[in-house]
């Protein structure tokens, strides 16, 4: 869908938000509009590599609504 499209660094809206531990957002593009959760950007960073980053909130968000893996590797297998 449009809503995956990515950009030249392979990031989507979906990534965009994770990284800025937009909460409201990143509910809204998966529940809403279905953004895939697993896409992952050139680095194979899905959103909840960044939500990691983000805090404990955007984790749960994404673990226990929407079940999303948290064992999800990266391109380097972490």
């Amino acid at each position: 869908s449009d809503l995956d499209s990515v950009d030249n660094d392979a990031q989507s809206a979906l990534l965009y938000a994770a990284q800025e531990a937009d909460a409201a957002t990143i509910d809204f593009l998966i529940g809403k509009e279905g953004a895939n959760p697993n896409l992952k950007d050139h680095d194979g960073w899905a959103c909840i590599h960044y939500a990691a980053q983000g805090g404990l909130d955007i984790l749960k968000l994404l673990v226990k609504k929407y079940k999303v893996d948290l064992r999800t590797p990266t391109n380097e297998g972490s």
